[in-house]
């Protein structure tokens, strides 16, 4: 009312002078006074046509202009009242509203438009006017998500490894039994035998035998693993190529290779520990696993000599450890400490918490993470092994309370890895508040296809694992057959991608050999696809430093892979990769 009386003293714009529109602002504040009134104690009808009124009233009185300037804002005002006064009002009589509204603000005439008299909420059509086009619900729907697209929630709840002769007739509560998987872990070929008797033929079993003993790592293969490998088609499952070497499949090291390729002994104050990034160190408490990975990077100390590899020693050792905890609290920059091994999961109870309360004790120190392939390759221990669960979560929970991060870092890498009962573990540790993240390392016929690692990406997210590093596969010795390029790398980022939540979804790294440290696999100075160099720097970790990664051999063509035979060639397309990387310096 008081905009609208502004506008007849002159100052809303009508073209009056203040001396003239003066004389109007009375009659002005009456029209109005008594079209809210109406508005007030009538029905709907009596509201509209009080508006109408007071657009008369505008229009005689201010002229045309100012009866628009009375509509732009009186008609949300006036939708306002009858919404208060009958929220009951439908959709039609509103359109109805807003329509007419609309037509009589556009108009520059004195014809009064409203219409007091129509119908109201007694059934009948609103057939004097046309209500506003309604787009169809349907139009802003996504398809129907076709059944197969929920794949990832299908996990293996039956007794699978009765198909493994050996275990055929192991009830479910043994299987389940943590102390009965380790006891039962295949350690030598003659064992494989006498588990999978005539289930494969006997030339595998030969070539099993013959691959390890060219293979960096030692044997050793839990039943739980056992049970999911595809035995009808060994060859090409994903399981067997992971931790069953077979020579026929074996391929020669790249010639740049190094037995410990990311020189973590290098940058190592410790034995046992490595401080490479400014403010994270790794600490390796013991040199055991509850299986042995082919890929491991750490073959250069990780289980039994081999007829390839002579181990460094890492057991556990209180005075070894005692060295470790000096170093961490005497750097006041460590404040990320990794411990892993070997593998957490075979440190005893009190060992975990041992190491975990002396790290939570620094005040330098503010995260810790516990590393352990255990959740992929026995589940059952989360489940079973009271004392060791309890201990974790003692140590999680005296962190929150001093408010410093303790969570538990494994490795999956492929999806079939995941079944109920690794939910159920991993359901355990989210109810007791233990954050779980996933590190996979891309495998040639494992998990490089954008369909296997996004299967596996998803199939994490539902058993609350959170995917955080696909590591393009170091130069290890003895399973070139498994490394990838990094284009494909690149190639499978894309797809992975988007298909789920951002925080769910892994980075792609490449872990530059030489002690670069991890790089986004894109991050790259120079990348010659045709000859497999790529160039990285890690200014924050070795600054100035150039740091080179190779694609396997196997996936250059012909012509590259003759250079790469040849010495002289072989200098020259590193050196060219170098003065490339240092010309694209900013």
């Amino acid at each position: 009312m008081f905009a609208f009386i502004q506008l007849a003293s002159g100052h809303g714009g009508s073209g009056l002078s203040p001396h003239v529109g003066a004389g109007f602002a009375l009659a002005l504040g009456v029209a109005l006074g008594v079209a809210l009134a109406l508005g007030g104690a009538l029905t709907e009808g009596a509201t509209d046509a009080g508006v109408a009124v007071t657009a008369a009233v505008v229009t005689v009185v201010l002229g045309t202009g100012a009866r628009s300037a009375f509509f732009s804002s009186q008609a949300p005002q006036a939708m306002n009242v009858a919404k208060q006064r009958d929220p009951s009002r439908n959709r039609c009589e509103r359109a109805i509203f807003l329509k007419r509204m609309r037509h009589n603000r556009s108009r520059a005439s004195t014809q009064l438009q409203l219409s007091a008299s129509r119908p109201h909420n007694d059934g009948k059509r609103c057939d004097r006017m046309t209500t506003l086009p309604i787009v169809p619900e349907a139009k802003f729907r996504k398809p129907a998500v076709d059944p197969s697209a929920f794949a990832y929630r299908e996990l293996r709840a039956d007794e699978f490894w009765r198909r493994v002769p050996g275990f055929a007739d192991v009830p479910r509560e043994t299987f389940d039994d943590h102390l009965w998987q380790a006891k039962h872990s295949i350690t030598k070929v003659s064992k494989l035998a006498d588990v999978l008797g005539d289930r494969v033929s006997r030339a595998f079993f030969e070539d099993v035998e013959l691959g390890i003993k060219r293979a960096p790592m030692s044997l050793r293969v839990s039943p739980y693993i056992l049970g999911l490998i595809d035995w009808d088609d060994p060859y090409a499952d994903p399981l067997r190529v992971q931790f069953l070497p077979v020579a026929s499949r074996l391929l020669p090291d790249h010639p740049k290779l190094d037995l410990d390729s990311l020189h973590e002994m290098e940058d190592a104050p410790t034995p046992g520990l490595t401080h490479r990034y400014p403010d994270k160190a790794l600490f390796l408490p013991l040199d055991q696993c509850p299986v042995y990975c082919r890929f491991c990077t750490r073959s250069y100390a990780i289980g039994l000599d081999t007829e390839e590899v002579e181990k460094v020693q890492l057991r556990v050792s209180d005075e070894r450890w005692k060295r470790a905890f000096e170093y961490i609290v005497s750097r006041p920059e460590l404040e990320d400490i990794v411990i892993s091994g070997g593998d957490a999961y075979q440190l005893r109870a009190t060992q975990l918490e041992e190491i975990g309360d002396a790290l939570l004790a620094m005040p330098n120190v503010r995260r810790m993470r516990f590393a352990t392939k255990g959740p992929a390759v026995m589940p059952q221990k989360i489940l079973a092994d009271a004392a060791w669960t309890d201990a974790l979560t003692r140590v999680v929970e005296k962190g929150r309370k001093i408010h410093k991060e303790v969570v538990l870092h494994t490795h999956f890498n492929h999806a079939v890895e995941i079944t109920e009962t690794t939910k159920l573990a991993m359901d355990l540790l989210t109810e007791r508040g233990i954050v779980v993240r996933n590190q996979t390392v891309l495998q040639r016929g494992v998990n490089d296809s954008p369909e296997a690692m996004t299967m596996l990406v998803k199939r994490l997210g539902h058993v609350n694992v959170h995917p955080y590093y696909v590591y393009v596969h170091d130069l290890v010795r003895g399973v070139e057959d498994l490394r990838t390029s990094v284009e494909t790398a690149l190639f499978i980022e894309k797809y992975v991608r988007g298909s789920t939540a951002g925080f769910n979804t892994p980075v792609f790294v490449v872990d530059a050999p030489g002690g670069g440290g991890k790089r986004d696999a894109h991050s790259y100075e120079y990348y010659d696809r045709d000859t497999g160099v790529s160039v990285y720097q890690a200014p924050s970790v070795k600054p100035g430093q150039f740091f080179l990664y190779f694609d396997p051999l196997h996936q250059l063509s012909v012509h590259q892979q003759r250079r790469w035979a040849d010495p002289i060639q072989v200098d020259f397309m590193v050196n060219d990769a170098l003065l490339k990387a240092r010309q694209r310096l900013r």
